[in-house]
């Protein structure tokens, strides 16, 4: 169990210490899920309105919390509620950081907008629906409409992952 908890403190350190949002941590170890094999437990992912979101990974973050190995800080944004997530301690980092080809993943994704992750996660989602093309543009439209403004941002990150893995 501790050993996923630390490979998500290992994530977060990649990504500078800290990840503003629950939303963009979710998004971004789906992603490094479904795209590249990174060496902890994969956690089951579901359908949500903001996307793919695994309760899993939540109660990871919750106990990597009490057990000191996570820290969750809460802002106002906007007038929103953001919670940032960091790594707090580093030491004893699990194999995920020597493998270059996902701290460039990770790199990569941590920089995007949570919006176009948001996107992102869901192209992933539906392609592995079986869904491709004006099908999966069409389903995008349906769930994630709202967000058209990211769609092509997001197809060109998928593109840059995929340039990243090869």
């Amino acid at each position: 169990m501790l050993e996923n908890i630390f490979a998500l403190r290992d994530v977060i350190s990649m990504c500078g210490g800290k990840i503003r949002g629950r939303k963009k941590i979710q998004k971004i170890i789906y992603i490094l899920q479904e795209l590249s094999d990174p060496p902890l437990k994969p956690y089951q992912f579901k359908w949500n309105y903001y996307g793919v979101y695994s309760e899993e990974l939540a109660n990871d973050l919750s106990v990597g919390e009490s057990f000191g190995i996570l820290k969750e800080n809460e802002e106002e944004e906007y007038g929103y509620r953001t919670y940032i997530i960091e790594a707090v301690d580093s030491s004893n980092p699990t194999r995920l950081c020597r493998d270059q080809n996902l701290k460039s993943i990770v790199q990569y994704l941590s920089q995007q907008e949570t919006r176009v992750l948001e996107v992102l996660s869901s192209i992933i989602f539906f392609k592995n629906e079986g869904l491709d093309g004006e099908e999966l543009k069409g389903k995008l439209h349906t769930f994630k409409g709202h967000l058209a403004a990211f769609f092509d941002q997001a197809f060109a990150a998928y593109d840059e992952l995929f340039q990243i893995l090869h």
